[in-house]
């Protein structure tokens, strides 16, 4: 497998600086005829679409090479009945876009950035020099095949192809684990040459941990290669990858695997809560915490208590007539808390994807939102008629979400509520954990895009 990793590194990194070179090549020129024809610097931004296509493209080859790669390594050494179809394909096209949509504008912008101040730095140059602006442009344009576009070309493709084929790998892992319900472990794979981080050459050793969990590099915590926790240090230009295991061949390389010591943020009496209502809870969540949030189990019902720093989840008719909901309130209120603790209603990111939605239901008198009312309102009444407690939880699920969005729609909360600052964030963020951990069947089939987007956006928080 490693051999096969090694192989498919070299041809994306190969892919990447043709890529990403053609596209500096285009912004240099671009910047070029700006010069040329206004005879100033003044005013010049960089042309953002040539990178922004290439990002786009090359993530997406990247991802869906690796996790392809991964998954059938998998299902081949593993005698687990499994099989990859047209559902699953696509599953993986909407986790590789949502991924790009919000993981690569950042470095989009730092790329420009720097290509900015090259550009000014030649301007200035050049301008010492006595050069005209014709002279000037011709200099940029030179630049674009010089060896500091060439090189620098290699890096980002580097760069960018480690932390992609750490997200592909991840991808069919994820898939594999699904189908079969088998666990998987992950191990660190790094290129042991002169160039390797000794950081990430120490990782050579048979250093093999459930896929949940975090490796240690040079003193820093990391879900993968390429991971930004790890810093410039253990990313710029990392050649490393991941691999995916079955648990049954991590304990054949490592012996019995003696299972991690228990998180303390992981609440005492969560087992107890699992056996009063049969649900499993998926304690990644936790980790997210910054620091020890308890639980309790009163009949105050179900809330997170910013002043006491508590959850509580009521276990009363809700949580026993359906386990969809006893599971998924788990991940609401622990979701508060994490919001609460990572000021993640205040730093804008929410409240930015919240109006990109906004917007488009507005659109036509609020064609949208009406339509997605109507719908809510139809299914849910056939769901009361029916008697399907886990549906109808998981539609006034997405209900209240569409009230966080505008109160005037859905239903849930109360207007009242709604109307104090930092309430329609705060709902809509715990929808969203429950989005990502346990998953809503009636959000995926009624509103894709806002359920999807809704996933990455906390993905990329954890």
């Amino acid at each position: 497998m490693n051999r096969q990793i090694d192989k498919l590194a070299d041809r994306h990194e190969n892919k990447g600086a043709r890529v990403f070179h053609a596209a500096l090549k285009k912004q240099f020129d671009s910047a070029a005829k700006f010069i040329e024809k206004s005879g100033k610097i003044d005013g010049l931004e960089i042309y953002p679409i040539p990178l922004r296509d290439a990002m786009r493209s090359f993530h997406y080859l990247v991802q869906l090479d690796s996790a392809e790669l991964q998954y059938l390594d998998l299902t081949k050494n593993n005698p687990v009945k499994s099989g990859i179809g047209t559902a699953l394909s696509t599953e993986w096209i909407r986790k590789i876009q949502a991924w790009i949509m919000l993981n690569t504008g950042d470095h989009i912008t730092k790329i420009n950035d720097t290509t900015l101040d090259r550009i000014r730095s030649i301007f200035a140059e050049a301008t010492s020099e006595g050069l005209g602006p014709r002279d000037i442009a011709r200099r940029i344009r030179k630049e674009a095949g010089e060896p500091f576009t060439a090189y620098r070309s290699t890096v980002i493709a580097r760069t960018e192809a480690t932390r992609s084929a750490s997200q592909g790998h991840k991808i069919g892992a994820e898939a594999w684990e699904r189908e079969t319900g088998q666990k998987t472990y992950k191990q660190w794979s790094a290129t042991n040459d002169s160039r390797t981080r000794d950081a990430h050459r120490a990782m050579l050793v048979l250093h093999i941990i459930p896929k949940g969990e975090k490796f240690i590099v040079g003193g820093v915590t990391m879900d993968a290669p390429g991971d930004p926790a790890g810093g410039a240090k253990n990313v710029v230009n990392c050649r490393c990858r991941i691999y995916y295991m079955s648990e049954r061949i991590a304990k054949r390389l490592l012996g019995e695997v003696k299972p991690a010591p228990a998180d303390p943020r992981i609440p005492i009496n969560l087992g107890e809560y699992e056996k009063r209502t049969g649900v499993k809870v998926d304690r990644t969540i936790f980790s997210s915490l910054s620091e020890i949030v308890p639980m309790t189990n009163n009949a105050e019902g179900s809330h997170y208590n910013p002043n006491t720093k508590t959850v509580n989840l009521q276990i009363g008719d809700r949580s026993k007539k359906s386990k969809w909901q006893a599971e998924k309130v788990v991940y609401h209120e622990y979701g508060h808390a994490i919001d609460w603790q990572k000021g993640m209603r205040t730093d804008g990111v929410a409240t930015s994807l919240m109006n990109e939605f906004r917007k488009e239901l507005a659109k036509n008198r609020n064609a949208g939102y009406k339509d997605l009312h109507n719908q809510f309102y139809d299914d849910v009444n056939e769901a009361f008629r029916s008697g399907n407690h886990d549906d109808i939880e998981k539609i006034t699920s997405f209900a209240d979400t569409l009230m966080s969005l505008n109160p005037n729609f859905g239903a849930g909360h109360s207007k009242a509520y709604f109307a104090i600052d930092g309430r329609k964030e705060a709902e809509f963020i715990a929808h969203a954990f429950e989005n990502k951990f346990i998953g809503n069947s009636y959000f995926e089939k009624t509103a894709p895009d806002l359920y999807k987007a809704m996933i990455a956006y906390i993905e990329k928080y954890l």
